[in-house]
């Protein structure tokens, strides 16, 4: 619910100087993996592991590249920019947008105001900075450094706080600094949780992708992980096998039983000819990598998988007739096409939150109550997909990721003519 009340926030402030919030639009739901801006990390949608907590402290707290890249810095930024551009132009000036569009929510003793003005808007905008990376330290710089606290937006302690309570296994106190807690202790089971193929998409259950073993086994006549042998100097994680199926299940393996969905084994690569190095590769060699791009052009004798959703995508080239895979039995099939169902209706729910959400911020502003009700559905709807079992994968590994993709059929975009509100503009209101 707090980070619902930061999009409120932010949609009021981009009302308030005349924007035009646009959650409804094929765009703006991203693709995964992605690379976030400013903070220059990666973002997948993986199951809940101790290494995926870490990974989304970081994203909430202090990027690799240093506190300038961080979301407290970028939120700093803007602020900066908006007092520049009053500074300039007149705060009446900047601050002019329809006052009618505002939101005023509160949920759970939190409260998104309405933004008229720099003043409001900075403690807007700020005030999500606190509450998801932790507040000033007075006499020291900030971002740099930070305490605890959720800030006045409110929820005791903050987002980078409440992960930091989950890998130290224990939870803070009100008097307590960072990396430093000392209240009652809390019990992590990180192995009992649902668990799903990297980066789902609407597509991973069509037809071509229903094929035993999941998607790992989608074959291509290159040798996907060439550049990235290479770069590491002929050294990757390898092992002999007497089948492409072999190599394919030790990539699947290695992010099923290990338990790394953040770093799965992207690709692999298999030297079919049993009795002649091919390349510098040992005969039968079975080579895996975690990242690094495919490398697709055709070569001889090698035969290579990847799992959709890493490094890979739906476009990779075929060259001719892809090495014979055994075609899915009918039950195959039918599970697959079942899911795929699943999929869409979850997809397409997720896109009709959009549109509710993106009408709220664009002159609807008492609707925002009824899209709790749309988001407890789709919490459900994704429960039941993670609930049931990948019918490609061996039973008791993976269920089905909910894929957060935009369906158009679920979307308003374009009748309202591609624009982010119908008809005329509507009067400024004094």
């Amino acid at each position: 619910m707090e980070e619902m009340l930061h999009m409120v926030h932010a949609a009021n402030v981009l009302n308030a100087i005349g924007g035009a919030p646009s959650l409804d639009h094929p765009g703006f739901i991203p693709k995964y993996p992605l690379i976030l801006p400013v903070l220059n990390m990666s973002a997948d949608l993986v199951w809940f592991t101790r290494e995926s907590i870490e990974h989304y402290q970081v994203l909430e707290s202090t990027p690799p590249g240093g506190y300038n890249q961080s979301i407290s810095a970028a939120y700093l930024h803007v602020v900066a920019l908006l007092t520049a551009l009053c500074d300039t132009h007149g705060e009446p000036a900047i601050f002019s947008g329809n006052r009618s569009l505002q939101v005023d929510s509160s949920t759970s003793g939190q409260e998104a105001a309405k933004v008229f003005s720099l003043a409001q808007a900075t403690v807007a905008l700020l005030g999500v900075a606190d509450q998801g990376g932790g507040c000033a330290v007075p006499g020291q710089p900030w971002p740099e450094t930070v305490n605890i606290s959720a800030g006045p937006l409110g929820g005791a302690v903050s987002h980078a706080a409440r992960y930091q309570e989950l890998l130290a296994g224990r939870s803070y106190q009100p008097n307590d600094t960072v990396g430093h807690e000392t209240g009652a202790a809390q019990s992590v089971d990180w192995s009992d949780v649902l668990r799903f193929s990297p980066n789902p998409t609407v597509s991973d259950f069509l037809p071509e992708q229903c094929v035993a073993g999941g998607s790992w086994v989608v074959r291509n006549a290159s040798f996907f992980v060439k550049a990235v042998w290479e770069q590491h100097g002929h050294h990757l994680a390898e092992s002999t096998e007497a089948r492409w199926e072999d190599c394919a299940g030790k990539c699947a393996n290695w992010t099923i039983s290990k338990n790394l969905p953040l770093a799965p084994c992207a690709m692999w690569s298999w030297n079919s000819d049993g009795t002649t190095e091919r390349g510098g590769v040992a005969p039968h060699a079975c080579l895996l990598a975690q990242g690094g791009g495919p490398v697709t052009t055709k070569e001889a004798s090698f035969q290579s998988g990847c799992q959709f959703g890493t490094v890979c995508n739906q476009s990779l080239p075929h060259h001719g007739a892809p090495p014979a895979t055994a075609a899915p039995t009918p039950a195959l099939l039918e599970a697959c096409r079942k899911v795929h169902v699943r999929h869409v209706e979850f997809a397409a729910n997720y896109t009709a939150l959009l549109v509710q959400l993106h009408n709220v911020f664009n002159g609807n502003p008492t609707g925002l109550g009824p899209t709790i009700g749309a988001m407890m559905t789709l919490k459900e709807l994704a429960v039941g997909l993670m609930k049931t079992r990948d019918p490609r994968i061996v039973p008791g590994t993976l269920g089905v990721g909910p894929p957060w993709e935009y369906v158009p059929a679920a979307s308003e975009y374009e009748k309202r003519g591609r624009r982010a509100r119908p008809g005329p503009p509507v009067a400024v209101l004094v």
